[in-house]
């Protein structure tokens, strides 16, 4: 088919995607209802005169006042209404007319025709006859028959109607010349030699001059009309459209509902106009235009390109950034675009400067969903593959790879950069918010919002709307955010910057008066401006958008979770539920982070990634080591695929750093029971995130944040096998932070779930384990950071018990080299300085842990001040740890010291009216039991006074003389050592007292390795 591009057409077009187009509906559109055009109504009124010569355009209107002057009103009125009283229907030009959708519809015609219509299509317009119908129009679409309605009787046809219009009609002649003001106006069904079009025009021009918008007519003649002609109306203000524009297949298209030539021309007109846009002229400009929306997104998600795209049938994003569409609709021109971009891609060169611009910008749209290959249909021969051109890809935003690489100094150097213009985008408005998303990363939200409230104000001037509605999006969650920190002020501590409370409460003052609402400012917008924003009205929805993400999640993790416990045979077991779980975690980070969408602090984020690596984890699930070992894999043979484990990378990493609480993820690996995670980037990598979050820890002011996403990170990466140098770089950049940082008590917990994790890797030694605990002596040892009130270092060994846990979590072959001069500053301390309120800490959880691990001079220093504190002030639990860190050995003196303080308190049981909890009977007996378990009594005979307290005690002392039919847990068996067990099992009674017991317990199926490894051994 010839295509003809029409500049005239594209502008109705874009007029309906504005949502303002107004259409004149004249007398050539009713004649095709029977009724007489205005020609013949004058030729009516003149037969009735007696007038029989030609008339001329000057007769139209003074034949009608004729008739009144000499018949009068009532007769005047009756002759038009025995022309125009008849009962007739709307024509198909009024439904192509409806279907161009008007804003307003205005009418010189008197007849009801078009009101008909409106009604057949159910649409909904206010109807204006008369000036006094317009304060009542509440639809914001008018019917205004602007010369007026027979049943009112106030139709505007005779002389003095017209001199009078203005007075008569007064508030609608105003508006009809204020339609022309903003609106694209098209005229159908009048001639270019109409009298009322010419009067029309002749009358805004006088008003608007050079300014006045041009008009379009629909111009139905046959006859051609010359250049010269066209360019008189052009003059006029009209550009007109006819026949000549039609592509010849138009031209002669049967119109069988008309018998009128004129009124053919119409409808053939009007339905080329209707499908201009699907005839397309250019697929390029086609796609081009339709995805020049997202320009100023650096992420798009999938489904607003599909929407765009005009996809209709079911698509999915597959492994390798697979875009597959299994089908297209009938009129789709997607096939076109496809094989169109390959032929350009094989010869880009030769392309045009344009051609190659489009091009590129398709080819980043794509990349920006994350797509870097289309396919269309099932595999195969017959589908139609597009690779992605990806050096068309945009360059990555600085900030990204700071985020990846967790470089919180380089972002807080942006954030700060007001001295300098950054550059990295083309338009000011992406610069500056990255700048603003930038100070909200640091918890700099103050100055986020005012970064945002600036450029808010420029965006909406120039009609950047998407900008303007992710800054006003923005802008919402930081009030929210600025609100909760003026309610609690103490909150204020989490921010980065120094900032009066008073202004704060400025701030949300100005905001609230603002009255900027985006939902409602959303439906001001033309219908094209509604267009070019759509796919981002979700997101400003009052969290609708968070919602709906996390409703997802939570249902692919179900299916994930099932997928995990299945077996596949011939299918590849990833391609699932996880594949659409990666697609839509990464498509919600990147959407949010490369477009600067501050989301991070919602509650419901961190939910619905917790859910995305609790489905990644759940890849490792033990209980999947089951699968294919039964029936099944007997009848396939080894066919049987199971759910690979997941490979972690960098993103996934940032992830769980920003999102997740690091007892969250220590949860989920004892859930899975995971002892290491596979990731696919380098040690390299892992140690420089590592180290730049420690260095932004100790020089950036963000360190609330900071600290859990580095405890995030200590637990995670205590799974991960790093290399052994890089793991010490890290070790050297810890101890510096350390050393001259006030560290969290929390961050001790996480390092040494990273120090556990590495031992089990090897990559720990002693001279690893000696360095730490220096560090931690010297620490604690500075008082700035510790004194007698306390500090977070001797926190972290009550709560904790930091040495403790540090120097058990790996074999020392060696002695550790803390010196004299460490023990005796601290011993300094606890005795006389800073350090005195805080003695029995470091006594217990500094001395006794670390006196296996000493030198034997530093061993017999601690050994005697624990003795000399114990004879000076005892404490049975002081002595058994003592004695169980083997810090002394076992004494008669201090055994006895035990012995009293127990009876003392066995003696005062029950005399006191207050319960005490624990019960301090019991908590002794306790540390008896320890001592017991650890042969640590020299003489239990002693002890025998205190049976019938506890049963666990009494067995321990007892044995192989324990009544049995008294309480006894199995369990308590495996504190024994086998020569115990041995000699326990040596006697019948015991043996028939705890054989029913077992078999008990195996038949419930209870037992423990252990416990099973006994039974067999003494009853197999």
């Amino acid at each position: 088919m010839e295509i003809k591009k029409n500049l005239n057409i594209e502008a109705i077009l874009e007029a309906i995607n504005k949502d303002n187009l107004v259409v004149f509906i004249g007398a050539g559109v009713s004649a095709n209802s029977t009724l007489p055009s205005w020609s013949d109504l004058i030729k009516k009124f003149a037969q009735g005169l007696g007038m029989s010569r030609d008339l001329t355009t000057d007769d139209y209107l003074r034949i009608p006042q004729y008739y009144y002057n000499q018949r009068g009103m009532k007769e005047y009125y009756q002759k038009i209404n025995d022309i125009f009283n008849v009962k007739l229907t709307p024509n198909i030009i009024h439904d192509r007319i409806l279907e161009l959708k008007p804003k307003h519809i205005i009418t010189t015609n008197y007849d009801n025709l078009i009101e008909q219509a409106i009604e057949k299509h159910l649409l909904f317009y206010d109807l204006v006859c008369e000036d006094l119908d317009l304060p009542y129009t509440s639809n914001g679409r008018l019917l205004i028959k602007m010369h007026g309605d027979l049943d009112r009787k106030n139709i505007v046809l005779k002389e003095d109607d017209y001199l009078n219009y203005s007075t008569n009609f007064k508030l609608i002649e105003s508006y009809i010349k204020s339609i022309f003001v903003n609106n694209t106006v098209v005229f159908i069904g009048y001639s270019l030699q109409d009298y009322d079009l010419k009067l029309i025009l002749k009358s805004l021009q006088g008003i608007l001059g050079e300014h006045f918008q041009k008009a379009y007519l629909i111009d139905s003649d046959e006859i051609i009309k010359s250049t010269v002609e066209k360019e008189y109306f052009m003059n006029l203000g009209v550009n007109v459209i006819d026949i000549a524009d039609l592509p010849d297949s138009y031209k002669k298209l049967e119109i069988e509902e008309l018998e009128s030539d004129k009124g053919k021309n119409i409808v053939r007109i009007l339905n080329y106009i209707n499908v201009y846009n699907n005839i397309n002229y250019n697929v390029l400009d086609f796609y081009y235009n339709k995805l020049l929306l997202f320009k100023d997104l650096q992420k798009v998600r999938i489904k607003d390109i599909v929407l765009k795209l005009g996809i209709e049938g079911s698509y999915r994003l597959e492994k390798g950034n697979l875009f597959r569409v299994d089908r297209l609709n009938k009129n789709s021109k997607f096939n076109d675009i496809l094989l169109l971009l390959k032929d350009i891609q094989v010869n880009l060169n030769t392309h045009s400067y344009d051609v190659r611009k489009k091009y590129e910008f398709i080819n980043t749209a794509f990349l920006k969903a994350g797509i870097l290959q289309v396919e269309i249909g099932p595999s195969g021969d017959d589908s139609i593959i597009y690779k992605v051109d990806t050096s068309c890809k945009d360059k990555e935003p600085s900030i990204i790879n700071n985020l990846l690489m967790n470089n919180y100094m380089e972002i807080e150097l942006l954030a700060k950069q007001y001295y300098k213009t950054i550059n990295e985008f083309k338009g000011t408005y992406a610069n500056e918010l990255m700048r603003a998303y930038g100070n909200y990363l640091m918890n700099r939200f103050v100055s986020a919002y005012e970064i945002l409230k600036k450029i808010s104000i420029e965006a909406y001037r120039e009609k950047n709307y998407v900008t303007f509605y992710i800054i006003e999006f923005n802008k919402r969650y930081l009030i929210k955010k600025l609100k909760y920190i003026q309610v609690y002020p103490s909150i204020r501590n989490d921010m980065s910057e120094e900032v009066y409370l008073d202004y704060i409460r400025s701030l949300i003052k100005e905001y609230e008066t603002s009255n900027i609402n985006l939902e409602e400012a959303f439906e001001f917008l033309s219908k094209k401006e509604k267009e070019s924003i759509r796919f981002l009205h979700d997101l400003v929805q009052e969290q609708g958008y968070i919602l709906q993400k996390l409703n997802r999640v939570q249902k692919l993790k179900d299916k994930v979770g099932e997928e995990v416990n299945t077996s596949y045979y011939g299918v590849d077991p990833v391609a699932g539920a996880l594949n659409d779980l990666i697609v839509d975690a990464y498509e919600f980070w990147d959407y949010s982070n490369y477009n600067f969408i501050m989301l991070d602090h919602y509650s419901e984020v961190k939910e619905y990634y917790y859910y995305f690596v609790d489905s990644l984890l759940n890849t490792y699930s033990k209980e999947k080591e089951e699968l294919g070992k039964g029936e099944l894999d007997s009848f396939f043979g080894d066919g049987a695929n199971l759910m690979p484990n997941y490979i972690f990378n960098l993103k996934d990493i940032n992830i769980i750093c920003r999102y997740l609480n690091w007892k969250k993820i220590n949860e989920l690996f004892v859930k899975y029971d995971i002892d290491n995670v596979e990731v696919s980037i380098s040690s390299v990598i892992i140690k420089g995130c590592f180290i730049n979050i420690v260095n932004s820890y100790g020089k950036t002011k963000h360190v609330r944040n900071l600290k859990e996403m580095m405890n995030n990170m200590f637990l995670f990466l205590s799974k991960v096998k790093i290399d052994k140098q890089d793991f010490d770089d890290i070790i050297v950049s810890l101890i510096k932070l350390l050393s001259s940082n006030y560290i969290n008590s929390e961050l001790y917990s996480g390092l040494l779930h990273f120090i556990k994790g590495q031992a089990i890797f090897g990559n720990v030694t002693s001279e690893t384990i000696n360095n730490l605990t220096l560090c931690f002596i010297n620490k604690v040892l500075d008082t700035e950071y510790n004194t007698h009130r306390g500090g977070h270092e001797v926190s972290a060994l009550s709560e904790y018990n930091y040495i403790k846990e540090l120097v058990t979590s790996v074999e020392l072959k060696e002695e550790l080299n803390v010196g004299v001069n460490e023990i005796n500053k601290l011993l300094d301390s606890i005795q006389f300085g800073e350090l005195r309120n805080k003695k029995q800490d470091i006594i217990f959880d500094i001395f006794m842990p670390l006196s296996l691990h000493l030198s034997n001079e530093l061993k017999e220093l601690i050994k005697n001040y624990i003795i000399e504190n114990l004879n000076q002030r005892f404490s049975i639990k002081q002595y058994s740890i003592a004695c169980l860190n083997r810090a002394i050995n076992p004494s008669n003196e201090l055994e006895q010291k035990s012995y009293e303080q127990v009876t003392e308190l066995k003696k005062s049981q029950g005399k006191s009216p207050v319960k005490v909890s624990p019960d301090p009977l019991q908590e002794n007996l306790s540390y008896l039991i320890r001592l017991l378990l650890d042969d640590k009594i020299l003489n239990k005979e002693r002890f025998q006074d205190f049976i019938g307290i506890n049963n666990l005690y009494d067995f321990l002392i007892l044995k192989e003389n324990y009544n049995f039919e008294n309480v006894f847990e199995l369990e308590w068996l495996t504190y024994l050592n086998n020569k115990e067990l041995k000699k326990m099992f040596n006697h019948e009674k015991v043996i028939k007292g705890l054989k029913e017991k077992f078999i008990s317990e195996i038949i419930k199926n209870d037992l423990s390795k252990e416990l099973k490894a006994i039974y067999f051994q003494h009853f197999g």
